[in-house]
């Protein structure tokens, strides 16, 4: 997410547009003059998060549980990530471009 805010940031001080970056005009597309290529290191820091968290939260709870149990407790690990995945959509609406920062 600091990655992120970071990059949201110089997104809204890069020219020509420094305050605010406006819709996209089907005449005059005018956007900020910054890379693509910058939010690649926040895909990177995703896919290491899901590495630590995920893979380690599987194999803890697949380790831990008894052997009648164990699908069941991996589901409810599972289930975290699915409450965490809804609140994320449910977030998403509030996120407009005036809210951002």
């Amino acid at each position: 997410m600091g990655w992120s805010a970071f990059i949201q940031y110089q997104i809204y001080h890069t020219g020509p547009n420094y305050d605010y970056v406006p819709k996209p005009d089907k005449n005059k597309q005018q956007y900020n003059d910054i890379t693509v290529a910058w939010q690649i290191p926040a895909y990177f820091f995703i896919a290491i998060s899901e590495i630590f968290a995920s893979v380690t939260g599987l194999e803890y709870a697949f380790i831990q549980a008894p052997p009648s149990m164990k699908s069941i407790v991996m589901s409810l690990f599972l289930f975290t990530s699915a409450i965490g995945s809804i609140l994320n959509i449910a977030l998403v609406p509030v996120s407009d471009d005036p809210d951002l920062l």
